[in-house]
């Protein structure tokens, strides 16, 4: 995966019988804190520009799913999650 091509890999293209509804059984996850994972303006925080401009890093790691937190403003109940 690289910067231009989507983020969100779909099974559109998939026929039925080879999409594995397992793929997570053996899939590596990593969860990214965005706001500091990668700063991309140099402003001390991290963003999705940051981010997205490590996605060929991350894809060498193996990674097959990023997991992302909340990362929208919001009132702070349920930890972040009321968004």
């Amino acid at each position: 995966m690289t910067v231009n091509e989507p983020v969100l890999d779909t099974f559109e293209d998939t026929p039925a019988r080879d999409r594995d509804p397992r793929w997570f059984k053996r899939a590596v996850f990593y969860e990214v804190l965005v706001r500091s994972f990668q700063d991309s303006n140099g402003d001390g925080v991290g963003d999705l520009k940051g981010l997205t401009a490590k996605l060929d890093y991350l894809q060498w790691l193996g990674v097959d799913c990023l997991w992302l937190p909340p990362f929208f403003k919001s009132p702070l109940r349920d930890g972040g999650y009321d968004v």
